[in-house]
């Protein structure tokens, strides 16, 4: 049986009524769907060199089924699963009723990497969905350049005579 699909049957009963030798009583069943919406769909963080931060998706189920999601890191479209050392989310696996929500942590860490360079990568939550079974979710960090402005220290004496 397949989630989100319906089947229809019916239930045959015969006896030995003459007038109603055979009922028959029609037969649905419905399995559960579940339904994945993530906000934001893309995360984008400028961050200077050697400094941690953090974001916040949110992971919802609008299904009519329990939802099941596993998170890795990957490339944007998620063709290939890698492990990205300035990208992290917690926690890695949810379950989700219907119409309840995960919210993960992203945390993006910019030790090591170069002033002047962006990382593209992307946060690949498997599911149990029929749709998307693979939600790719993009995330973008730049590293911007970090200056040291030293200025003269200019003292002026501004009391009155």
């Amino acid at each position: 049986l397949s989630s989100g699909s319906t089947y229809e049957g019916a239930l045959c009963i015969y006896n030995n009524s003459p007038l109603t030798p055979l009922l028959t009583v029609p037969i649905t069943l419905q399995i559960p769907a579940p339904q994945i919406d993530v906000l934001p769909t893309g995360v984008t963080a400028m961050q200077l060199p050697d400094l941690q931060g953090t974001r916040v998706v949110t992971l919802s189920n609008g299904g009519n089924g329990t939802l099941t999601t596993t998170v890795t890191e990957g490339s944007s479209d998620c063709s290939e699963i890698s492990d990205l050392p300035w990208l992290a989310a917690t926690p890695i696996t949810g379950t989700l009723l219907p119409g309840t929500e995960l919210p993960l942590t992203v945390q993006l860490d910019s030790t090591g990497l170069s002033s002047g360079s962006t990382h593209e990568g992307a946060l690949c939550i498997y599911n149990n969905t029929l749709l998307t079974p693979i939600l790719s979710v993009p995330v973008t960090l730049q590293v911007p350049w970090a200056y040291t402005l030293n200025l003269p220290l200019v003292l002026r004496d501004y009391s009155e005579p």
